[in-house]
């Protein structure tokens, strides 16, 4: 599991944030007509964004959930299933211009 200490921390929110993930919190996050963003929080949104520059698979966030980039999809650990995309929430990838 990945763990951030509080000085690491305090470093990665220093950072200039060009990016921002989102993940979809509706009921049935493979319909188009009831979409609901929700932002992931600074810290989660750091280590979501450096997982991904660095090209991993899949991330552990919270310490419930689980990241697989090659899905684009946001799970709860204890949901993994055989399949190789577990049924999740939907993520999504903004770039900010500032």
């Amino acid at each position: 599991m990945l763990s951030v200490s509080h000085s690491s921390a305090t470093h990665i929110l220093r950072r200039a944030r060009q990016y921002q993930w989102y993940w979809n919190n509706a009921f049935d996050p493979w319909s188009t007509n009831d979409e609901q963003w929700q932002k992931f929080t600074d810290i989660e949104n750091e280590i979501i964004e450096d997982a991904y520059n660095e090209k991993r698979c899949t991330i552990e966030i919270d310490g419930d959930y689980i990241i697989n980039f090659e899905c684009l999809l946001r799970y709860k650990k204890s949901n993994v299933e055989s399949s190789a995309c577990p049924y999740g929430s939907i993520i999504s990838y903004y770039e900010l211009f500032l």
